[in-house]
């Protein structure tokens, strides 16, 4: 049988190639009752470079969030800076075009995009927003939180308080990589400031924090890291309130969060066992929930790429706390779905979508984007 079409390349050839090939729209309405049916928060990084080479970029955005919107899509996850390469909103963010290292010549093209972008007054988040608040498709402003690599550009914020940085004994990460210390009451206010800057400076609808390529938060020997993280998470909450009472709804707030089967599978070769628990990372879902902080929690359960695959991971324990609650939602999260080696894969991955998604309340997919879905529905379809 036909082997699927899956997109190669980086993610802009994957993304115009899904938005301007005639074949991939044939593909998406053919499987849009399908896709519909699933409840499914898509996430996109919001890479600058991801197509536009011919400067038909604002279009392309437009046509990406009616994709979105066809497929039924939940809510998307549009991210607004990592402390990595993609970090462009205006206002306390500092533009990532001005502050990467020169010598790193393979990052130029995205910067001089960005900067192009930047001198033509074009704003990506406002012109998707506009697309898609009128579709009335939900975008939460997306942040992964905490992990710094100098060489894709540091904020000068921490090149000017490296007091803040945790020890190499407590962030044993790659190299080159580090992170903040959550303890400490500047690392909160800074990390706040800086997403509810866009909060409140656009029409999202709220708040997405990815935590699980994130960790750790604290030196090893912290006694009060759940502490901490609950203080960081009110000040969160308090500020999401205080913009939703001026818009009359509330504002959500969306934590990705890993397992410890996930961290055990992804960290082995760099992390002693102790990193693999949440409450050493002052992970405490249970208490998010009680609370009602969180609206949506994503739970790492399943990767489709081959070096991270593991039997997904049960979900009862927080699925359970969630329903007794009865205001967050818990979303299985399975990242890079169509990374295939084989048939046997591809109907695996499919079934693992559908099957989070019938035992939770839908699934956060990671890397995996409409057209992805309706080519592993295909796939599943032909076998």
């Amino acid at each position: 049988k036909r082997k699927m079409p899956f997109p190669t390349g980086d993610w802009g050839a994957q993304f115009r190639w899904s938005l301007t090939d005639t074949a991939c729209q044939e593909a998406l309405a053919k499987h849009r009752s399908a896709m519909a049916a699933l409840k499914i928060v898509y996430d996109n990084d919001g890479l600058w470079d991801w197509g536009d080479p011919q400067g038909d970029g604002p279009e392309l955005l437009r046509r990406m969030m009616d994709q979105y919107a066809d497929a039924g899509a939940e809510a998307v996850v549009w991210g607004c800076g990592n402390n990595l390469a993609w970090s462009y909103t205006p206002g306390l963010q500092e533009a990532w075009c001005d502050r990467v290292p020169k010598e790193n010549l393979s990052l130029a093209k995205t910067a001089q995009r960005q900067r192009d972008w930047l001198d033509a007054g074009t704003d990506p988040l406002a012109v998707l927003l506009e697309r898609a608040n009128a579709r009335r498709l939900p975008v939460l402003a997306g942040f992964r939180l905490n992990r710094f690599m100098p060489k894709f550009g540091s904020e000068s914020w921490i090149e000017k308080n490296p007091h803040v940085i945790l020890s190499e004994a407590s962030c044993p990460m790659y190299a080159n990589t580090f992170s903040a210390n959550l303890a400490l009451p500047e690392v909160r206010e800074h990390f706040v400031a800086h997403s509810i800057d866009v909060v409140e400076r656009y029409e999202v609808d709220g708040l997405h924090l990815e935590f699980m390529r994130a960790i750790p938060f604290f030196e090893k020997d912290e006694p009060d890291k759940i502490g901490h993280m609950n203080t960081f998470l009110k000040m969160l909450r308090t500020e999401l309130d205080r913009i939703g009472q001026k818009r009359g709804r509330r504002m959500k707030l969306a934590i990705w969060s890993g397992t410890p089967e996930n961290y055990r599978l992804i960290r082995k070769e760099i992390f002693p066992p102790e990193f693999f628990d949440l409450a050493f990372h002052g992970i405490d879902p249970r208490t998010w929930i009680a609370e009602e902080w969180v609206d949506l929690l994503m739970m790492s359960v399943w990767s489709g790429l081959h070096e991270r695959r593991m039997q997904p991971v049960d979900m009862t324990e927080w699925v359970d706390a969630a329903h007794e609650s009865g205001k967050t939602k818990v979303l299985g999260t399975i990242d890079n779905a169509h990374a295939l080696h084989d048939s046997a894969h591809l109907q695996e991955s499919t079934e693992v979508i559908r099957s989070v998604d019938a035992r939770s309340d839908g699934v956060y997919l990671f890397n995996t984007q409409p057209l992805h879905l309706a080519l592993l529905l295909e796939g599943a379809a032909q076998q």
